[in-house]
């Protein structure tokens, strides 16, 4: 019989912390680094689950649960020894019965990688959606492993064996991802001085993310490593962009959670524990790719699996990306930071933007799995009981004095529904689930306390979240990102055709062939199949040695000695190289790291660290061989100057010797024009032979829908054709770069979730030959932020409205700063308007202010990003919601005119049109106006710096404050700006604060 979906409520969520420490330990250990035989038993994974599953039951606080529950599913990853699968083949019905749980219940087993506990959880809801009747199912996930190098030994299983065969591993696959990443990262910004990043300045923004996780993470007890200290300076390299504290630890540990449709439970639980909140499971959404990674259809880095599980869940849930991207937070897999960074670039976020979201709370409070340890099995499910704990506000897992921390997010100042994206990846991003989760407010009964629990029907009605319609699905809007992903595949076949053509015409005759470098990484050398080829040897020169951040060249008669010594033996001993490369770094490496001075490491630190400065570099290359049976890409290792990432950027073609058993780079030719134009920078020459010269009227009619309205899918399929269109003019020019405009469109149209139709227009205008195209401009305590464009009388029509476009798509992306506050933006004068209110504030005008600053300063710097700057004024007081069209809700009062007071002074310099151009000026700056009601005159001097501080963040230089009166009524304000106009320089992050 058909019925409707049940909805699903998580009612526990608890790690197997050891029993002697229940608050105040971590809930994992590291994984011990030797087997049985030569060190302490091993964890035993039956008693870990058992441990985490009776602290779920227990916690729920009701004597009769192991009664009810009905279904118990477990999952785990086996290990190296395999060990960890015989003790699972009849785990779930022994633990079944330890636990006491019900005959009636049913008990299941999944085996799995890191994504094994967001799997099994994703069974367990679409298993208790289908069933006609109530159920209630123990999901619970646990993990034990050997530490050390077979720790990556069992990782590296995850892969398939024709990649591990060739010293492939799962460090590498995150390091190809951040290779990508720092490339665009090092594209889009500028030092403090100018100057272009450099490979340290991106190596201390990878220092300074990873630290920040551990620094949240001193409020999460059950964190395995927190503290800055958890990162020491000189923490050595283990792949190109990888430390060794850069890499979540490898864990034993399990974790429960407990799912339910019986509504009467939940009321049972919010009764006994007397919370606020309730926690519902919207909806999973799950995606995947090739387990090859060499195998890929599409350019490598475009995360086609993390896109494909959001598609997924927008689709179950009836959302969108706006209403992921306002999520209050996000518990996002973060085993390695550029899989944090890959996330968050399927949501929207360019690199710099994400770099700045990241090193807030909002990817992940209190520390990701950096900080709380990676029991691979288990993570998935971990990620799913933390933001449990997050919204209920658990005063056992969260530190008991930051129940108001104002560097996490705090619920207890609004009443309204907030919703929470976790996401848990499997393999090299081979699958990957997203959960989407909300909090609602419990609904009390009107009735009497004796009256209530004589009733039978329960008392926490919850009824399906009522969407913003901009965070409505929409089909033509949410259809977009799959038409994109898929084209990008089949673009990047067509590219990969047209390099092999080429390829045959430039080297016939000879046993090479041509390949485009698209990402790279290094291996430990240990890892790499011996004896490495002749041609590798010989050409390869690590000439750079490494300890922390420093760099120093390496001498050349150790270099003389390492070639030696990697030779292979006339015997044929593939381990004779291996041995003779340890005894020549425990021989050498003292001597070598004494060049650091009084720091240097010695003895086994220096042996690490020289290990650290012989990495193996290896490349990832699109097309293979000239012939059809090669396959999309190859792995090869890169010798010489293909080592060098100034040498040999992304997109070189490299020639590349076939007769080893993996591909040697031996040369590097500049021919940009065989390379796919999305591995490329966007700059680049003017178009000079317009290749789409012959379809003016039809790319005019296009351009002039691109800027006239929306981004609808029609647009998006039209603008991919004649992109497709481009391989074959420029593949034939070789010799010369690609223009601009084609890098452009392909960029747009590959690496971004949501194309700019801005830059599409532009891209293809110039394509065409077209002549640029005209834009046409498209009593409570409320907080409201007012976005103003610097400068807007000296635009012109085309630049004013992309202006406006930039803020609008700045306010969407930082709106979940705002958390379960109602929020309404519209169009004001040279700007937007933001206002945002919630019953709860009554009491405390000032509980939102950290909230609003941090808003006003991500929409400032998207801004300063796009090229502009913004004048912002921010301001909360009274005032009066306002029923405007299409039943949406906006606010007036007091709170605007003091905004618009305090944005006149001599900092900011008004919102007029009719500013007078002055380029020695600067009038950017955030205003922040607070009421002095009920302050002093010390307490109104200081009030601005204490909210500034509490936001955390960036700090922003003072550049004007005082006093002012509005309506008879006193305010202070304080107007702060960034040092340099360019918002792209490495901001410095605070440090976590307790709030008295």
């Amino acid at each position: 019989m058909d019925h409707e979906p049940r909805s699903l409520y998580l009612l526990a969520g608890e790690y197997s912390t050891p029993e002697d420490s229940p608050t105040s330990g971590a809930a994992f250990v590291r994984a011990p680094r030797r087997p049985q035989e030569e060190g302490g038993p091993e964890p035993d994974l039956g008693d870990l689950l058992y441990r985490a599953s009776m602290r779920a039951l227990t916690s729920v606080g009701d004597s009769g649960i192991a009664d009810q529950v009905t279904h118990l599913l477990v999952t785990t990853m086996p290990h190296g020894e395999d060990s960890a699968f015989d003790q699972a083949v009849n785990l779930p019905n022994r633990l079944k019965r330890r636990l006491g749980l019900a005959g009636r219940c049913q008990a299941r087993f999944e085996i799995g990688t890191s994504d094994a506990g967001a799997a099994v959880f994703a069974s367990a809801v679409h298993l208790l959606r289908g069933l006609p009747e109530e159920a209630t199912a123990l999901v619970t996930a646990g993990q034990t492993m050997w530490g050390g190098r077979l720790a990556i030994q069992t990782v590296a299983r995850v892969l398939e064996a024709d990649e591990r065969a060739v010293g492939m591993n799962m460090i590498a696959v995150g390091d190809l991802l951040m290779e990508r990443f720092v490339a665009g990262w090092r594209r889009d910004g500028v030092t403090a001085d100018g100057a272009a990043p450099t490979d340290s300045d991106a190596a201390a923004m990878l220092d300074a993310l990873v630290r920040r996780k551990l620094e949240l993470a001193l409020e999460y007890p059950a964190a395995m490593r927190s503290g800055a200290d958890a990162l020491p300076p000189d923490a050595p390299w283990i792949s190109r962009w990888l430390k060794r504290e850069h890499v979540a630890p490898a864990s034993v540990g399990a974790c429960a959670v407990l799912l339910t449709t019986d509504e009467a439970l939940v009321t049972r639980w919010a009764r006994v524990h007397g919370h606020d909140r309730v926690v519902r499971v919207l909806g999973v959404g799950e995606g995947d790719a090739d387990t090859r990674v060499s195998r890929r259809r599409e350019p490598f880095g475009t995360a086609r699996s993390i896109r494909q599980a959001f598609h997924s869940l927008c689709r179950v849930t009836g959302t969108n990306l706006d209403f992921l991207r306002a999520s209050s937070f996000a518990i996002l897999h973060d085993a390695f930071p550029s899989i944090e960074m890959a996330f968050l670039g399927a949501l929207g976020l360019d690199p710099r933007a994400a770099v700045q979201r990241s090193m807030s709370y909002w990817p992940n409070p209190y520390g990701g799995l950096t900080a709380f340890g990676h029991a691979l099995g288990a993570s998935g499910l971990v990620q799913v009981a933390k933001a449990f704990h997050v919204f209920t506000g658990s005063d056992v897992h969260l530190a008991p004095d930051q129940a108001g921390g104002s560097h996490h997010p705090d619920f207890s100042r609004t009443d309204g529904a907030t919703h929470c994206l976790t996401t848990s990846v499997g393999g090299p991003l081979t699958h990957v689930v997203a959960t989407l989760l909300q909090a609602v407010p419990v609904q009390r009964s009107a009735f009497g306390e004796e009256l209530d629990a004589a009733l039978a029907s329960p008392w926490v009605r919850l009824r399906p979240p009522r969407l913003r319609r901009r965070h409505r699905y929409d089909a033509d809007r949410d259809a977009m990102p799959p038409v994109i992903t898929r084209w990008a595949c089949e673009a990047a076949e067509v590219w990969r055709q047209a390099l092999v053509a080429a390829g045959r015409e430039r080297l016939e005759g000879q046993p090479l062939s041509l390949g485009v470098l698209v990402s790279r990484t290094s291996l430990d050398v240990r890892g790499v199949p011996h004896p490495l080829p002749p041609e590798f040897v010989e050409t390869w020169r690590p000439a750079i040695l490494r300890f922390g951040n420093e760099a120093l060249p390496m001498p050349e008669s150790f270099l003389d000695d390492l070639r030696q010594a990697l030779k292979p033996d006339k015997e044929g001993d593939p381990a004779g190289p291996v041995r003779r490369l340890k005894a020549l770094v425990s021989d050498r490496a003292e001597a070598l790291l004494s060049v650091f001075g009084d720091g240097a490491p010695t003895g086994g630190g220096a042996r690490a660290a020289l290990w650290a400065s012989l990495l193996v570099p290896w490349g990832l290359r699109t097309a293979g061989r000239a012939d059809e049976g090669a396959g999309p890409r190859r792995l090869c290792l890169l010798a010489g100057p293909c080592d060098d990432g100034d040498a040999a950027p992304l997109g070189s073609v490299l020639v590349v010797f076939e007769r080893s058993p993996v591909g040697v780079a031996v040369a590097v030719e500049h021919a940009p024009g065989l390379a796919p134009p999305w591995v490329l920078d966007a700059a680049g020459p003017p178009v000079d032979d317009p290749p789409l010269a012959g379809e003016q009227d039809a790319v005019a009619a296009l351009v002039d829908k691109l800027l006239n309205g929306p981004l609808h899918l029609a647009e998006v399929t039209a603008a991919q054709r004649y992109a497709r269109r481009l391989a074959g003019p420029l593949v034939a020019r070789p010799d010369e770069p690609p223009p601009a405009a084609a890098r452009v469109l392909l960029q747009e149209l590959v690496w971004t979730v949501e194309p700019d139709r801005w830059r599409l227009a532009d891209a293809l205008a110039e394509l065409a030959g077209l002549s640029g195209a005209e834009r046409a401009p498209t009593t409570r305590t409320m907080a409201y932020v007012e976005f103003d464009i610097a400068g807007a009388a000296e635009l012109d029509h085309r630049s004013y409205v992309e202006h406006l476009d930039a803020i609008v798509d700045g306010v969407r992306k930082a709106e979940g700063w705002l958390g379960g506050a109602r929020l309404h933006f519209e169009r004001l004068r040279d700007g937007m308007a933001v206002t945002a209110w919630d019953p709860r504030l009554e009491d405390d005008a000032r509980a939102l202010w950290p909230v609003v600053v941090r808003f006003a300063r991500d929409v400032y710097q998207a801004c300063l990003r796009r090229g502009f700057a913004v004048r912002v004024t921010c301001c909360i007081d009274q005032g009066s919601p306002v029923d405007q069209v299409q039943a949406r809700e906006g606010g007036a009062g007091r709170f605007q005119l003091a905004a618009y007071r305090g944005m006149q002074g001599p900092a900011l310099r008004g919102r007029r049109r009719t500013d007078p151009p002055d380029g020695s000026r600067r009038t950017d700056g955030i205003a922040v106006v607070v009421p002095r009601v009920g302050l002093d005159d010390v307490q109104a001097a200081t009030v601005c710096d204490a909210i500034w501080t509490e936001a955390g963040g960036e700090r922003l230089d003072v550049v004007d404050g005082g006093a002012m009166e509005v309506s008879g009524d006193r305010f202070v304000f304080q107007v702060r700006r960034r040092a340099t106009l360019d918002a792209r320089t490495p901001s410095v992050p605070s440090t976590p604060t307790r709030r008295s």
